[in-house]
């Protein structure tokens, strides 16, 4: 005989077992937030040495370990364009030991490539902290002194101009996309295995013209190795009065070509760790070491809340998908 038995749990027992499952679990975090950093925590840097990232990364990985009394300790996981790192982050537990310090790349990347995580359901976002324009990099022995007559070189190259990016899907990558349509001129793509690489085709005049952040830029155009003939802006920026805009070479973008660093941690990351992380975060911004820091490179600070940036990370994602969509780019574009 086949006995079908009854729960013995009624509707109101089931409801409150949920209710204290629930506290529970809400005690259990706020009890590991409040202990919070009990360990070193480690910084997922997925772009190579010497960019931007990385360098904001250890500047303030050092002024977080002095205010939460745990060390900071600045890792490059790079590869796959920026995948590999920003996987591992994805993959990482959601204890707040293992935060993302990236870049605009984290939602362009996975616009155009193939990737293991999704950079908005996978990921808690923390903050952007700053952001800056770009400058287009060029070899000394191209002739041309500003972005305009640039234009007019690389009109007369036909399909032998260049631009180089660290990979397929980063900023540089995807900026350079857009001010090619701009002015009307088609540039062909050549990707190296991180920033470095790219830089060093331009030095070596492999390659036409890259966009690169000022802090690598303004050293190559001090030593006479390199050309800058524009930033990716409507204006001048203080620490390089004397390089043009992109607007000034009647180059208008309706996108802004700017680069930012932002910190993400893991999905589920209780949201107590997060709240110190923005809060830690932004009183190390507003010291006047990383002032001095972000204006000698010709950046500024943005701190939006943990909410806000969610709201901008999402809006982003969705702008770059269709952006690649209507481009018909692909992995070798």
């Amino acid at each position: 005989m086949n006995f079908r038995f009854r729960s013995a749990a009624t509707p109101f027992m089931l409801r409150a077992a949920a209710i204290a499952a629930f506290a529970l679990a809400c005690g259990s975090q706020a009890v590991h937030a409040a202990n919070y950093p009990a360990k070193p925590v480690k910084i997922i840097v997925p772009q190579t040495p010497g960019t931007v990232s990385d360098l904001f990364a250890r500047a303030l990985a050092k002024d977080l370990a002095a205010r939460l009394g745990q060390p900071f300790i600045v890792e490059n996981k790079t590869g796959a364009g920026t995948a590999i790192g920003s996987s591992y982050v994805a993959k990482s537990a959601p204890d707040g030991y293992t935060v993302l310090v990236t870049m605009n790349s984290h939602f362009q990347s996975p616009a155009i490539n193939k990737v293991s995580y999704d950079p908005v359901a996978d990921f808690t976002p923390v903050t952007m902290m700053l952001e800056g324009p770009l400058v287009a990099v060029a070899h000394p022995s191209i002739p041309a002194n500003n972005f305009a007559e640039f234009i007019d070189y690389v009109k007369k190259q036909g399909d032998h101009a260049t631009y180089g990016s660290p990979g397929v899907g980063t900023a540089t990558h995807l900026h350079s996309v857009i001010i090619q349509d701009l002015i009307g001129s088609k540039m062909r793509h050549i990707p190296a295995a991180g920033f470095g690489a790219a830089l060093m085709d331009v030095m070596q005049n492999s390659t036409t013209m890259i966009l690169s952040g000022v802090e690598n830029a303004q050293p190559l155009q001090k030593s006479g190795k390199a050309k800058l003939l524009a930033v990716t802006g409507s204006e001048r920026i203080d620490v390089l009065p004397e390089v043009g805009s992109l607007a000034e070479a009647g180059v208008h973008s309706p996108v802004d070509l700017s680069i930012y660093v932002a910190m993400f941690a893991p999905a589920g990351t209780p949201k107590p760790i997060v709240d110190l992380l923005y809060k830690t975060t932004s009183e190390s911004m507003k010291t006047p070491e990383m002032l001095a820091w972000m204006h000698e490179r010709g950046y500024r600070g943005m701190l939006p809340t943990p909410e806000e940036f969610a709201k901008i990370g999402r809006n982003e994602f969705e702008f770059w998908k269709k952006a690649v969509a209507q481009h018909g780019l692909r992995v070798n574009d």
